[in-house]
């Protein structure tokens, strides 16, 4: 007796062993590289096709058969990936892609599904469908520029998307249903084909509309909102808008030559430091792209000039206060003045910022533009100092002024250099340039 039940127990144990073994699930995993730009997935004889974000590319094969099949099922051409069987294949496919894809292509007949987040970092992409396929994003879809190319009686739906802008190439009995997420552009949504369904749920536009032939208003409803979509959008996001910079800036100036000097004196004057500062108001044309901008307007600088030793002007001369006795603390400097017009072309990759451009200048003289002198002079009369202050204009100024500029930075601060094409004075070839940082609100 205790034989039989021996075993009846292990023919049992046999059978469970064998079910166990029939239930088995086999996977074979092969990696596919990261230079992959495209993905064709190319038949319906693949019962159910999975797509995943990931680190790199790769696929796997889940079955209840112990083969190797995905040899067969894979082949790359340089930067493309062809997922393509040639007989009917029971089991899963799981395909595991970087978010370098630019463009992701499904057959006639196929089906996929692509679970969790889906991102395109490209700066613009495709979806294909050909006809009778079939995609769903089960979460997020992530786009900056995608097109959606589907070819008669394909389907395209997600869940959620966040997307720059979308751009529909629909062709007739066509479907494309999005159920919440950002659309911040739609394009050619008045080309939808024909008995297409295009049905958009997001925080921007909400539309629900069937395309026919025969029913007019539907696709002047269809085009209507459309347009609303797209005037709804960030104005920046089409490109070539306007708007309004105000500049300051502040640097140290010098010139290319080591000395001032007068023709009708010896004496030459050595540049102990000098400033510039300039103000601007400017318009900014930004291109489409939001990349490339032009800035032009009307401005101020100032450029003030001090010298080692005290000096005036006086009578077409240079006079060094100094040399004067009961003058002392002596402080001497120079003024010029300019109204400009600034003309300059920039490029911003996120937020740096690089410009060049060209500065033009009007000299004008005033009370306040010329040589400055301010000392303390001995009054013998009553032992205490007074503060004296002289000015004089200055009539050799270069009448006007061309200067070139380079900026660089991020957002809205920069570093500037700038250099004079033109003499600074009449009298002496002097070219100035001038260091500094600008600060546009």
């Amino acid at each position: 007796m205790r034989i039989k039940i021996l075993l009846l127990g292990m023919f049992l144990g046999l059978g469970l062993m064998s079910a166990q073994a029939k239930d088995s699930t086999y996977v074979a995993r092969q990696v596919l590289g990261n230079n992959i730009k495209k993905v064709i997935i190319g038949d319906k004889n693949i019962t159910q096709i999975e797509i995943m974000q990931g680190d790199s590319n790769c696929i796997f094969y889940y079955s209840k058969d112990k083969i190797k099949a995905l040899p067969q099922l894979c082949k790359i051409e340089k930067d493309q990936l062809n997922v393509n069987s040639e007989k009917d294949m029971e089991g899963v496919v799981k395909l595991v892609l970087r978010n370098n894809i630019e463009l992701l292509e499904i057959s006639d007949g196929s089906k996929v599904m692509v679970t969790g987040n889906f991102a395109f970092k490209s700066k613009e992409s495709k979806i294909k469908l050909d006809g009778f396929a079939n995609m769903k994003f089960d979460n997020n879809l992530i786009a900056n520029i995608i097109t959606l190319d589907l070819k008669s009686f394909s389907t395209i739906a997600a869940d959620s998307v966040d997307i720059d802008s979308l751009i529909l190439d629909l062709e007739d009995y066509t479907t494309v249903l999005i159920d919440e997420g950002h659309i911040r552009k739609v394009l050619n949504i008045d080309k939808v084909g024909r008995f297409s369904k295009v049905k958009i749920s997001t925080e921007e536009c909400q539309y629900s509309v069937s395309s026919s032939p025969d029913e007019e208003e539907a696709v002047k409803t269809l085009k209507t909102i459309g347009e609303k979509v797209i005037n709804w959008a960030d104005k920046r996001s089409k490109g070539g808008y306007w708007c309004t910079e105000f500049t300051f800036g502040f640097g140290a100036f010098n010139w290319t030559d080591d000395y001032f000097a007068m023709g009708a004196t010896s004496e030459n004057y050595q540049l102990a430091y000098g400033t510039a500062y300039i103000l601007e108001l400017k318009k900014r044309y930004t291109f489409r792209g939001n990349w490339f901008m032009v800035d032009f307007g009307i401005g101020y600088e100032s450029d003030v000039i001090n010298f080692d030793e005290g000096i005036k002007y006086d009578k077409g001369n240079f006079i060094v206060n100094t040399n004067v006795d009961g003058i002392t603390d002596v402080h001497s400097k120079m003024v010029a003045r300019y109204v400009t017009l600034p003309i300059m072309f920039n490029i911003k990759m996120k937020s740096l910022f690089v410009g060049v451009g060209v500065i033009g200048g009007l000299n004008y003289n005033n009370s306040r533009t010329g040589v400055e002198t301010e000392y303390l002079s001995v009054n013998p009369e009553n032992g205490y100092t007074t503060e004296v202050f002289y000015n004089s204009s200055y009539p050799y100024f270069y009448p006007y002024k061309v200067d070139f500029r380079a900026v660089f930075g991020f957002d809205s601060f920069h570093l500037f250099f700038q250099t004079s094409l033109t003499q600074f004075s009449d009298v002496k070839q002097l070219y100035p340039y001038r260091i500094g940082m600008m600060i546009s609100l």
